[in-house]
């Protein structure tokens, strides 16, 4: 099922191809100069400061900043292409709906209610909607960065470059259970914000009787019951979201010191300069990162894949036909009063 959900996302991506492209190609001229700026550090480290050539620092200086520049204005516009995909792919996904909504059978809308029908539909349109979030859409561009600072590790140090790739397996294994518990944790909580939404509309729909009958307290039990598991489910989400992030930071954290550590051994044996440590570290991260990002696909994902499993199953509910829909044939004619 999982395959055809990943195939259904894909295909809501499709009508951007050029906007993707373009992204892609952004991405790629951003690698490129942001691939660079390690070198030149290196000479303006190695060249510049150490060796007191004070012309060299003011060129290198600018070179570095005018790199900079064009990177944060090559990112506004990856940014504003991402945005409108995203709310390209919001307004389809509501537009589909809101006509699903008008050919379901009326059967359906006497097991829900407007309230419980509104919080599904948004908070499903929103997950989805996030396929085009910047860890989804722009990590499938990073092989780029990955592949130059290999090189780049490569040609600076072998020995440290293992410490680098020693790194990924375990960042993986880490991100593959924290992954398994958000879809469950994920799973759990659209089935109990539904119950939420479900209580609070039919609530809402029936206040006549609860006054009739003062069933406020029975009520409020049943509201802050179904509040409490919804708050405590949000919680572990959110938890677990932040136990991810805090292991890649903690990973990349022991990486650096342990190059730190190594690297020191080889400047004090000669054998790297002080430039080229500071220039591993920094080549170091354009693998790490974006390998983390590759392997959080799955851990992002797992957020999305229960909302688009719901939202196929509402429009895929059976319609009503042709035959059963009240025609009163006055489509394009027009009403007039005479005489009134």
């Amino acid at each position: 099922m999982d395959k055809d959900i990943i195939k259904y996302l894909l295909n809501l991506l499709k009508p951007h191809k050029k906007s993707i492209i373009l992204i892609f190609c952004l991405l790629t001229l951003s690698s490129l100069f942001s691939l660079s700026l390690p070198l030149f550090s290196k000479n303006l480290m190695d060249n510049g400061f150490i060796k007191g050539n004070y012309r060299l620092v003011i060129v290198l200086v600018s070179i570095i900043f005018l790199i900079n520049i064009i990177n944060v204005m090559l990112n506004l516009l990856k940014t504003k292409q991402r945005i409108n995909i995203r709310y390209s792919i919001e307004y389809t996904l509501k537009k589909q709906a809101f006509n699903n909504l008008l050919n379901l059978k009326l059967e359906y809308f006497d097991k829900s209610n407007s309230v419980e029908l509104i919080d599904v539909i948004e908070t499903d349109i929103n997950n989805i909607s996030s396929i085009s979030d910047e860890n989804l859409i722009f990590v499938l561009t990073q092989i780029f960065n990955i592949i130059g600072g290999l090189v780049g590790l490569l040609l600076i140090n072998f020995k440290l470059t293992v410490f680098v790739v020693l790194f990924i397996p375990l960042n993986y294994l880490i991100t593959t259970y924290l992954s398994k518990r958000n879809n469950k944790i994920t799973s759990k909580m659209i089935l109990s914000f539904q119950d939420y939404s479900r209580n609070f509309g039919d609530t809402i729909n029936g206040v006549k009787e609860i006054k009739a009958f003062n069933l406020y307290k029975f009520k409020e039990n049943e509201f802050l019951k179904s509040v409490d598991e919804t708050i405590n489910l949000r919680k572990k989400l959110e938890f677990n979201s932040l136990l991810n992030g805090n292991s890649n930071q903690i990973l990349i954290q022991i990486l650096i010191s342990i190059l730190y550590i190594v690297g020191a051994n080889e400047i004090l044996n000669l054998r790297l300069s002080i430039g080229s440590i500071f220039v591993f570290i920094t080549y170091s991260t354009y693998v790490t990162s974006p390998i983390s990002a590759i392997i959080n696909i799955k851990y992002y994902l797992s957020g999305i894949i229960p909302s688009t499993k719901r939202y196929i199953e509402f429009i895929s509910l059976e319609k009503e036909t042709v035959e059963n829909k009240i025609n009163l044939g006055i489509e394009g004619k027009k009403i007039t009063f005479e005489n009134v």
